[in-house]
């Protein structure tokens, strides 16, 4: 299962999830802001994708380009989008908090979406 885990953001350029996901993680932004970016995470410039002019700055229309990117040009089965100042995925179980390492976050998202589907 190719799984994408994408995120936009918009006018914050020091990306907190990149300590979380790390290179996991795809992060879209205006094209006018790219080198920003990259100048304030160069480990993931690479992971860093530049989106045209207009795209940015409207959440519904950049998690639409996010969703096109991913599911369509990248023939992605899933694109989870999240946010770019993310310390953590968990789940509660019990009415405890468990929150996953790194390593366990692929799997987790392939567990349920299985599930779901």
């Amino acid at each position: 299962m190719k799984i994408a885990i994408c995120c936009p953001s918009y006018k914050r350029p020091k990306v907190k999830s990149f300590d979380f996901y790390g290179d996991l993680l795809k992060v879209y932004v205006d094209c006018g802001e790219y080198d920003e970016y990259v100048k304030a995470n160069p480990e993931y410039k690479d992971c860093i994708i530049s989106v045209p002019a207009g795209v940015q700055g409207n959440v519904a229309r950049i998690r639409n380009y996010i969703l096109d990117d991913c599911l369509v040009k990248q023939d992605c089965d899933v694109c989870c989008i999240v946010d770019d100042d993310m310390d953590y995925i968990g789940y509660y179980e019990s009415l405890k908090l468990h929150k996953l390492e790194k390593d366990k976050i692929i799997p987790f998202i392939e567990k349920y979406t299985t599930m779901c589907d």
